[in-house]
């Protein structure tokens, strides 16, 4: 079978124009074989096949005018399995493991950072199914092969920032103001969801990853009050969450020690991240990037936003989420005191949402 499928990828790779659309089913039939069978390969074949299946999946990745995007996130899909699978071996198998997935580095990452460059603009995940495979195959690589050079995996963070700036205009969009349909969720034939807040939540499981390897952290220490604005401005609440908070409030306490995962849980976790690698650093950096928050909703409240307070509790959210670090470090505590404090003046002088009354 495994030489059937090769050999089905490898012929329409270099067939006539008029056979496309026979051969796509034949492609598309060959990568669902293998997207069932990729969970199920063990150690003594992966070496193996590999090398032999690795050039007919990137040719399928790489070639955007001949195949469709769901063709290709499924060799994408393909491609994270077998980089799962090399990660459970290198423990017993460290050289050939890392000899082999070192070959593949250079052309996955070529494509990987054109994938990322493409902007997300829809909440619509047949939009950025192929970033969501590359985010998990990321996350893979830097999780299981953390010794792998940091220049090669350094070229992709660029795309990957400007995936995760751009996918937070449609969050805030769609999701926090749901002034767009975001009635978007699906799921994946292994039945986990597609959804855009999957997505994010994917977005800042790699981050945290990131800013947990010691030298990738060094390439993103200049970046991290932008890292720690834009995940204060993700924790914001959603317009879903108050129509159901405002109903009961005991879904807020519900919710909110709830161990499932969403923007708000996913993002105090980065954060937390943030504090135990650059220490001081950090939280000097997670501090600039709130009052830079509180600075922002103060401005549209000036302006009459009825939406002013999400940036404003979102801010107070992540430092409470930080409490125990910030009280280490005194300044952090006083600064926090001052938000409160700032919290309750607002309050008492202008017009805050029902629910936080």
């Amino acid at each position: 079978m495994k030489t059937m499928i090769i050999s089905i990828l490898e012929f329409h790779g270099c067939c006539y124009p008029e056979s496309f659309g026979v051969l796509s089913m034949a492609v598309r039939g060959a990568l669902r074989c293998l997207a069932l069978l990729s969970d199920d390969l063990d150690d003594t074949c992966i070496p193996k096949l590999v090398p032999e299946l690795f050039p007919s999946l990137y040719r399928i990745i790489s070639s955007p005018h001949l195949y469709e995007n769901s063709l290709r996130s499924k060799a994408l899909g393909i491609v994270h399995s077998c980089i799962s699978m090399l990660g459970s071996m290198s423990g017993v198998y460290k050289r050939e493991t890392v000899n082999l997935m070192t070959s593949m580095l250079d052309p996955l990452v070529e494509q990987f950072s054109i994938i990322l460059n493409s902007p997300v603009l829809s909440p619509n995940p047949d939009d950025w199914s192929m970033q969501m495979e590359v985010l998990k195959c990321l996350l893979q690589l830097i999780q299981n092969f953390p010794r792998l050079p940091e220049a090669k995996i350094s070229a992709v963070l660029g795309p990957l920032w400007q995936t995760f700036v751009s996918s937070f205009k449609v969050y805030h969009l769609s999701i926090i103001q749901a002034s767009e349909n975001a009635d978007n969720v699906g799921y994946d034939s292994d039945g986990s969801e597609r959804s855009l807040e999957s997505f994010e939540i994917q977005l800042f499981e790699l981050w945290t990853t990131i800013v947990g390897n010691s030298m990738l952290a060094k390439v993103i220490a200049g970046n991290i009050k932008e890292l720690a604005y834009y995940t204060i401005s993700f924790q914001q609440i959603t317009e879903e969450q108050v129509q159901n908070w405002s109903r009961d409030a005991n879904q807020y306490v519900a919710d909110e020690d709830d161990v499932t995962y969403s923007c708000r849980v996913s993002g105090s976790l980065l954060l937390e991240e943030i504090v135990t690698a650059y220490e001081d650093y950090g939280i000097d950096a997670i501090l600039e990037a709130s009052q830079v928050c509180f600075r922002e909703s103060r401005e549209l409240k000036q302006a009459g936003s009825a939406d002013w307070w999400r940036l404003h509790e979102a801010s107070l959210f992540a430092l409470g989420s930080l409490s125990e670090h910030l009280c280490e470090a005194q300044v952090g505590l006083i600064l926090l005191l001052c938000r409160l404090v700032s919290l309750t003046h607002c309050s008492s002088v202008g017009k805050i949402h029902p629910l936080f009354i």
